[in-house]
C-alpha cells in the first residue's frame, strides 16, 4: 500500500504518476486549482490502539519542500507509532517549539534556506546524538562524505518502499549510524 502511495506522490523514472486517484483529481478534471498548505504544518501523534492520543510517543521531524513527500512521510511513520511534525523550511524546524523531545531528523540534503546536514549539525546542538537521515537525489561524493563523517545515512530517491521508515527504525533501536566518526571509539 505505502509503495502505491509513494508511486503517487514520487513516481518511478519512466512511469507516469497516477493521477486518477486521489480527492484532487475531480478538482484537477473540474480545472479548479485546492490552495497551497501552509509551509509549517500542525502536529501529528499516532494514535495507540484505544484510541487514546499518546503524547509520549517518539517525535520525528521531517523537513522537505515538497508537499506530497511530507504527508506521504507523516502518514507511514505515523503508522509505525511515531509522532511526526513537517516542516518545510530548516529554520522553521529550527524554530518550532516543543522539539525538546525530539526522536530522529528525516530532511532533505538540499534545503531551500539551508542544506540537511546544517540543519542537524543546528539541531544536534546539545543533543549530540540526534539521530538524523538525509534524503537525496544524486548524491555527490563530497556530500557522501560530509554526511559519513557526521554520522548521517543517506536515501536516496526515488523512494522505494519503506526505505525512510526502515532507515529510522535502524537508528532508533541502535542498528543504525547516528555518531559522528570523530566521536567513536575504536574497539
Amino acid at each position: 500500500m505505502l509503495c502505491a502511495f509513494l508511486d503517487r506522490v514520487q513516481p518511478r523514472p519512466g512511469r507516469r504518476p497516477d493521477r486518477r486517484a486521489g480527492a484532487g483529481a475531480a478538482a484537477r478534471r473540474a480545472g479548479r486549482d485546492r490552495p497551497e498548505p501552509s509551509t509549517a504544518e500542525p502536529r501529528y501523534s499516532a494514535m495507540t490502539r484505544n484510541g487514546q492520543d499518546d503524547s509520549s510517543l517518539p517525535t520525528i521531524v521531517v523537513v522537505n519542500d515538497d508537499p506530497a513527500l511530507r504527508h506521504a512521510l507523516r502518514f507511514a511513520l505515523g503508522v509505525e507509532g511515531f509522532a511526526v511534525r513537517t516542516f518545510a523550511r530548516g529554520e522553521e524546524a529550527l524554530h518550532a517549539p516543543d522539539l525538546p523531545d525530539l526522536a530522529c531528523v528525516v530532511a532533505e540534503a538540499t534545503l531551500a534556506d539551508m542544506s540537511g546536514l546544517d540543519l542537524v549539525g543546528r539541531l544536534r546542538r546539545g543533543r549530540a546524538r540526534l539521530p538524523a537521515v538525509l534524503i537525496t537525489s544524486n548524491p555527490s561524493l563530497r556530500l557522501r562524505r560530509d554526511a559519513a563523517d557526521a554520522g548521517v545515512p543517506l536515501i536516496e530517491q526515488p523512494l522505494r518502499g519503506d526505505s525512510v521508515v526502515n532507515g529510522v527504525l535502524a537508528l532508533l533501536t541502535g542498528r543504525g549510524e547516528a555518531e559522528p566518526r570523530a566521536h567513536r571509539h575504536k574497539a
